[in-house]
C-alpha cells in the first residue's frame, strides 16, 4: 500500500523539551555515573577486552544519555594472600593477579545528543494512505490528526489501548472482525452514555462519588463505576434443581448509589431469574 509520510515541527513540545531540560539532564547524569560506575568495576583478562567493553557501552547510551565522559584503561596487578600459613620458603614467588581494569571521568554534556533528542521532541511524523487523493493537503492531514483526543478522550477508544482492556482474541475472516468491531462500538456508546448520565445527575444532584484514591469526585470514570462493583457477589439457592432465592453481598454505598442515580433497582441481584435455571439442566 503506497503511504505519504508528514513530518510536522512542533514548536510546544519544543518548548516543554527545553523546560524541562535541566531536570533531565541531572537525573541522566546520575544514570550515567551508575552505568560507569559499574562498567569500572569489572575486570578484564586483557586491553583489547576492555576495549570493546568501552565500545559496547558507548554504543549502547548513544540514543539514551545526554552525556558522554573520558574512558581509559590501566592494567593492574595485585597481590594474592599466600594459600599456605607460615613464612615463605626461600625462591618461593609471590602471588599476583594481573588485569585490566576501565577507568572514567571528566563527564560532561554532550551536546550533539541534546540536539538530536530536542529534535526528536521538536518533530514527529504523520502516515496516511491518501497519496494523491484531491483536498488531503498537509493542513487537513494535520487537522485530522489534532482530532484524535477526541475520538480517544470523549469516545472512549483510549481505553481499548490498554493492555488488560481486551483479551486477545484470533479471528480468521474480514466478516468475523467487521463483526467484532461492531460489538466494541456498541460495547463504548453504553460505556459513555452510562459515564455521561453518572456525571450529568451528579452535577444536577451536587453530590460526588469517590474516585480511585477514595477520594469525592463529580466526574468518575466509567471504569471508576465498575470498580465499586468488584467485591459484589450473589450466592443462589437452589430447591428442587431451581433457584429459590438470591442473596447479595459486598453491595456498598458507592455501588448502590450508582444504581440509584441510573434509575436501576438492587433487586436485579435478589430477584430469581429464568436463567439461572438452565445452569442445572432444567427443561425451562
Amino acid at each position: 500500500m503506497p503511504l505519504r509520510f508528514l513530518v510536522v515541527e512542533s514548536s510546544e513540545q519544543a518548548r516543554s523539551f527545553d523546560e524541562g531540560l535541566e531536570k533531565r539532564l541531572d537525573k541522566d547524569r546520575k544514570r550515567y555515573e551508575q552505568a560507569a560506575r559499574k562498567l569500572a568495576s569489572a575486570k578484564y583478562r586483557c586491553s583489547p577486552d576492555a576495549q570493546l567493553a568501552i565500545g559496547r557501552f558507548e554504543k549502547g547510551k548513544r540514543n539514551k544519555a545526554l552525556h558522554t565522559a573520558t574512558f581509559g584503561v590501566e592494567e593492574v596487578t595485585k597481590v594474592l594472600p599466600r594459600p599456605k600459613r607460615g613464612r615463605p620458603k626461600a625462591g618461593e614467588l609471590t602471588p599476583t593477579e594481573t588485569f585490566w581494569k576501565i577507568t572514567w571521568a571528566n563527564v560532561i554534556v554532550d551536546e550533539a545528543a541534546v540536539k538530536r533528542a530536542r529534535d526528536h521532541a521538536r518533530f514527529f511524523v504523520l502516515a496516511t494512505d491518501h497519496v494523491q487523493d484531491e483536498g488531503w493537503d498537509d493542513e487537513r492531514i494535520l487537522t485530522e490528526y489534532r482530532h484524535q483526543h477526541m475520538i480517544e478522550g470523549h469516545c472512549g477508544f483510549r481505553w481499548l489501548k490498554g493492555p488488560a482492556a481486551v483479551a486477545p482474541m484470533f479471528l480468521k475472516t474480514p466478516s468475523r472482525i467487521a463483526a467484532l468491531g461492531l460489538v466494541f462500538i456498541l460495547a463504548l456508546m453504553v460505556r459513555n452514555h452510562m459515564q455521561w448520565e453518572i456525571r450529568r445527575r451528579l452535577a444536577e444532584l451536587d453530590e460526588t462519588l469517590p474516585n480511585m484514591n477514595k477520594q469525592p469526585t463529580a466526574r468518575p470514570t466509567t471504569e471508576n463505576i465498575f470498580h465499586y462493583f468488584n467485591g459484589v457477589t450473589v450466592a443462589l439457592v437452589y430447591r428442587n434443581g431451581r433457584v429459590a432465592e438470591r442473596h447479595v453481598s459486598g453491595l456498598n454505598d458507592a455501588a448502590s448509589k450508582t444504581l440509584e442515580i441510573l434509575g436501576v433497582s438492587p433487586s436485579i441481584f435478589t430477584t430469581p431469574r429464568k436463567a439461572d435455571s438452565l445452569w442445572l439442566g432444567s427443561s425451562e
